[in-house]
């Protein structure tokens, strides 16, 4: 019961952010307060050209997060499962997905963020050959 009590204390300290294909987006508070700072770091270090670019890469980084943690959703409803909410925090995301199958089924749930790199590195790529 002690185990519990910790997660429901953990959530407590997020916020919803937006649901999107029946999942729950949240975010802990502190991820906010870490990109604020990044982005300021950014404009101290040499003004607002790499501020702007500081703002660039933590934007780019939470739909990477996204993404990668709806690669698990989609999997794990692909799988018979549920996916019930993703949640950001300062040491990425969080994908509270669940299914009741087999062993194997537990290795598509897994892969399926992978697989959501590699369109994600052709658009990069793309940008980078501009």
């Amino acid at each position: 019961m002690a185990g519990g009590g910790a997660a429901i204390g953990f959530m407590s300290w997020t916020f919803p952010f937006f649901r999107l294909f029946g999942v729950s987006v949240r975010v802990h508070w502190f991820y906010p307060v870490l990109v604020v700072a990044y982005v300021l770091r950014g404009a101290v270090e040499g003004g607002t050209i790499v501020m702007a670019w500081y703002a660039l890469l933590m934007a780019a980084l939470m739909v990477t997060t996204l993404v990668h943690e709806y690669g698990h959703c989609f999997a794990a409803r692909s799988v018979g499962g549920h996916a019930d909410q993703i949640l950001l925090w300062p040491l990425g995301g969080l994908a509270y997905v669940g299914h009741g199958g087999a062993p194997r089924d537990d290795i598509k749930v897994a892969a399926g963020d992978p697989v959501t790199h590699i369109p994600m590195a052709g658009i990069c790529a793309g940008i980078l050959a501009l």
